[in-house]
């Protein structure tokens, strides 16, 4: 969830305008262009393994000029006469085997006990018990038992899970909170006017009101004043929680062949969200510039592809022109602060020590946080191999199914095509009226005998 008291030093505006432009294009071109084939195709074998849980298993791939595959679309099995043409029956167990897998592991969340490091330390005591409490919030508020399937789902059919925490104050979603506004004034303690000596009141006159001795107007004194604090009114600000993001391949690019969180030197999550959103979220113009960052094209087939797979007959209906624009929060480590000018470097070093957060709606740079991934982000491997980015765990089931449909289809078209068609004399049967009546089970014909 993050360190608490992790802010900047400098103004967040003027770190925007002196290195925000500078810190898009390092991360770019030297962090996520290098790692954009490999993205690009995590996307596309994370398509098609949706869409074969979903039984569009008759797909045909759309190649690049490198001869990589990027693209997955079903093929539209055609019809003649209301009858298929071609034996295309899926018997999916892709999706029997993932139901399996998600119902063992996704059936329960792992048990987490917070514990002291010293159990003799008492401060230690109390941050355990405050972090079980803590713990015991964050499973019921994010619902753990549903999203432990959701994350078991996504390890099947996409590859690692990344768990993205963010502080959402929302007060249509979480309520809000009034806060009295306590403002300072001035009262007066001693009215300004001429001291008696005898009782010590304060005269504005030459003889004294309280006991009738004579005042001396040497002895005249200001009013004396001092500040105190008052209710002015309420304030109402919004309440929050920490949020939890289940983030899959269409989503987060990261340092490709790493093996840990640790090893990645950044991690991009890029999600398409609505203009109105974002001007509210971001405080932005209405003219702000819509396009994605450097334009890049993974976001879009991103996007794309998740059109497909919600889509029910797989065809995307997703318009670049539509009212989506990209929201990319990229994480970075302080080693990638090297690739910027001294001056820039020692500028980020003195303001985010331990890493940054750079958020890009559009083209724009809104925001620099000073935020350490690993206190944000971490990630659920699939366990096929040592990196993230290995295959899904379905990804070895996907040839035996391309084979049981083959086979099997073989087999009922091999057994139909072997029945034999029957030849009658036109003169004396009427073929159509045949078709038209077709023959039932234990079906009884009246006939008179004889004929």
């Amino acid at each position: 969830m993050g360190p608490i008291g992790a802010t900047e030093t400098e103004d967040p505006q003027v770190m925007i305008e002196a290195v925000g432009e500078k810190l898009k294009d390092i991360i770019y071109k030297e962090l996520e262009l290098p790692a954009e084939p490999n993205r690009q195709a995590q996307i596309s074998l994370a398509k098609r393994n949706l869409l074969y849980m979903q039984g569009k298993q008759y797909l045909f791939p759309q190649m690049a000029s490198d001869g990589r595959s990027y693209d997955w679309k079903p093929v539209q099995v055609e019809e003649k006469d209301g009858k298929k043409r071609t034996f295309s029956s899926t018997y999916n167990i892709v999706s029997a085997d993932g139901v399996k897998y998600v119902a063992i592991v996704g059936q329960r969340a792992p048990n987490i006990k917070a514990v002291p490091l010293d159990p003799w330390a008492s401060n230690q005591i109390r941050m355990a018990n405050d972090a079980q409490t803590a713990s015991m919030h964050l499973h019921r508020i994010w619902d753990i038992r549903r999203r432990m399937r959701e994350i078991a789902f996504y390890q099947w059919s996409t590859s690692a899970v990344f768990l993205h925490t963010k502080y959402n104050a929302d007060g249509l979603k979480y309520g809000e909170e009034s806060i009295p506004v306590i403002e300072m004034r001035e009262v007066e303690i001693r009215p300004a006017g001429m001291m008696c000596y005898v009782c010590g009141a304060v005269a504005n006159q030459l003889q004294c009101q309280d006991c009738g001795a004579n005042v001396r107007p040497e002895s005249y004194q200001p009013a004396i004043t001092v500040e105190v604090p008052y209710e002015a009114g309420q304030q109402a600000y919004p309440k929050g929680e920490v949020e939890l993001e289940i983030l899959t391949a269409f989503d987060v690019g990261h340092t490709f062949g790493a093996k840990t969180l640790q090893d990645c030197q950044f991690v991009t999550i890029d999600l398409m969200k609505p203009n109105w959103m974002l001007k509210s979220r971001y405080d932005l113009p209405d003219d702000f510039a819509q396009a994605g960052d450097s334009d890049r094209g993974t976001p879009m087939d991103a996007e794309l592809a998740k059109e497909t797979v919600e889509s029910p007959n797989g065809v995307p209906c997703y318009d670049k022109s539509s009212n989506l624009t990209l929201e990319s929060r990229k994480y970075i480590r302080p080693d990638v602060y090297h690739a910027l000018t001294k001056a820039d470097r020692d500028l980020m070093k003195q303001n985010y020590p331990t890493g940054a957060l750079i958020t890009i709606v559009g083209n724009k740079v809104v925001k620099i946080e000073h935020k350490c991934m690993d206190d944000y982000l971490s990630v659920c491997k699939t366990g096929t191999g040592p990196k993230i980015s290995d295959e899904p765990l379905c990804q070895s089931i996907i040839p035996v199914q391309d084979d049981l449909n083959d086979f099997i289809n073989m087999g009922r078209e091999t057994m139909l095509r072997g029945i034999p068609k029957t030849f009658v004399d036109g003169s004396l049967l009427d073929p159509q009226a045949l078709k038209e009546n077709e023959a039932l089970i234990g079906e009884i014909i009246r006939v008179k005998l004889g004929t």
